[in-house]
């Protein structure tokens, strides 16, 4: 796949660079991409659903319909300054109609520093990248190369289609899984995500997604996606998710085939279907919502479940936010508290034989890993449609962690379940100033850190000053 990945890349860059430089219906939008976080505020103030935007990355096409939706509901009624302006940047971005014709798109970034809000800790330095794509309406070529930490790398670079309202997607591309726009405990993006097969659905309401995606070679481990996101009313969206990490057996038609997440595997004793098989796969699953306890204030919460056990510290995460639109009452200014937490041992295997949530030595879920928490305050301020700037303080705990590390005994267990051994606090305060405009966006930011027991090492710390540009354009 990596191969393949790398050379659908390069013949993409030379179609797409000797092509009409415009959008394409079914060019994704990457993770991290700030039109997601632009949606979640239109969600936030009921002007779309929720089961569409949980699911991530989505395709220009499908930002222009959420869009469209927006429009329509926003028009019957009195909107804030800063969602108004939101509304124009986001029509900018993905003008309507998208035409059907052949189109190929160019696209070029560049990142200095490590995002410290989003990145796992084990990943820092610069990287620098350029992409191309091609296609029309029915199908769509993308690749990307770049560099990172001196290495050549392909982050992205994949084959979309759409048949029907049924979107396919085959290559390399991070996927993001959740109501938060900070994190997520099942799939957030992490770079070094493999080369994946995926499909996507969505339904009045309903928005079902699968994907399969060989996680490492030697020892061959698959990664089983499956999710479903429900709008059960205009202020209540709940979504269930289910990763499996599966050995080559006749159970892995059972994971590719499961249409149910969680549901399903709960209701079959999936243990004794392993025996009988003779594989130990690792299933994990949860559920996420989120709640509208009216226009503009937006709660939302993600339940993660690697393990229960009677008798064994629970394998488990959670994560709890509020995001209010208009606390000060500035009709651009908009809050967001959040709180999240893994427990030891989550993301792992306790059977030793690899089966792990991770690639790269970093788990596909929570930013942070396992046995740690995060507590973060955010303020945001829409200037203009052009012009935003956020700011935020935060408080960060890592403990030593077991990934790939089984217990040994049930003292061990439970004396290190979360926050084990030395634990590395840090606490933060940033500010960041992002610019769009159609095609093209400039991100500025700053953090200064106090660090005690830096590295899980007794007494290290200090100031820790942490700094990023990033720049992308289209043309």
């Amino acid at each position: 796949m990596r191969t393949l990945c790398g050379l659908l890349a390069a013949v993409t860059l030379v179609v797409g660079l000797a092509g009409v430089a415009e959008p394409g219906p079914l060019e994704y939008l990457p993770v991290g991409h700030w039109v997601y976080a632009a949606l979640r505020q239109l969600a936030a103030a009921g002007l779309i659903g929720f089961d569409q935007i949980a699911q991530l990355p989505l395709t220009r096409e499908e930002v222009s319909v959420l869009v469209a939706v927006a429009e329509r509901h926003a028009a019957g009624g009195a909107l804030s300054p800063g969602l108004r302006d939101l509304l124009t940047a986001l029509r900018a971005e993905v003008p309507q109609p998208l035409e059907q014709g052949r189109r190929s798109r160019i696209g070029g970034r560049a990142t200095l520093g490590a995002d410290a809000r989003t990145l796992h800790p084990a990943r820092s330095g610069s990287s620098a990248g350029i992409g191309s794509g091609v296609g029309d309406g029915r199908w769509f070529v993308w690749g990307e190369v770049g560099t990172e930490a001196g290495s050549l790398t392909v982050p992205r670079a994949y084959l979309a289609a759409r048949v029907g309202t049924v979107y396919l997607q085959a290559g390399r591309e991070p996927l993001f899984w959740g109501p938060s726009p900070r994190t997520s405990l099942f799939l957030a993006g992490q770079p070094g995500d493999p080369g994946l097969l995926r499909f996507a659905v969505a339904f009045p309401r309903l928005r079902f997604s699968k994907f399969g995606a060989r996680l490492t070679a030697d020892p061959t481990r698959y990664l089983i996606g499956t999710r479903v996101d429900w709008q059960l009313n205009d202020r209540l969206r709940v979504g269930f998710a289910e990763l499996v990490v599966a050995q080559p057996s006749p159970l892995l038609t059972y994971w590719i085939l499961n249409p149910l997440p969680v549901l399903l595997t709960d209701a079959l004793d999936v243990v004794q279907l392993m025996e009988r098989v003779g594989t130990d796969d690792n299933p994990l699953g949860g559920v996420d919502v989120d709640y509208l306890l009216g226009p503009g204030r937006h709660l939302y919460g993600q339940l993660l479940i690697d393990d229960l056990s009677a008798t064994m510290p629970n394998r488990v995460g959670g994560l709890l936010g509020l995001y209010l639109e208009d606390p000060f009452r500035t009709g651009r200014t908009s809050l967001r508290l959040e709180y999240s937490a893994v427990a030891n041992w989550t993301y792992t295997d306790m059977s030793g034989l690899g089966n792990h949530y991770a690639r790269n030595g970093r788990p596909l879920g929570y930013w942070l890993g396992n046995d740690a928490d995060d507590l973060y305050l955010e303020i945001t301020h829409v200037v203009s449609a052009q012009v935003a700037w956020t700011a935020w303080v935060s408080r960060t705990r890592h403990g030593e962690g077991r990934i790939g590390r089984p217990w040994t005994s049930p003292e061990e267990a439970w004396g290190n379940w979360w926050l084990s051994g030395v634990v590395e606090t840090r606490y933060g305060a940033g500010l960041q100033y992002a610019g769009r405009q159609a095609g093209r966006e400039t991100t500025s930011w700053a953090e200064v850190g106090h660090l005690v027991n830096r590295g899980n090492v007794p007494g290290a710390g200090g100031l820790d000053l942490r700094a990023g540009f990033q720049f992308s354009a289209s043309w």
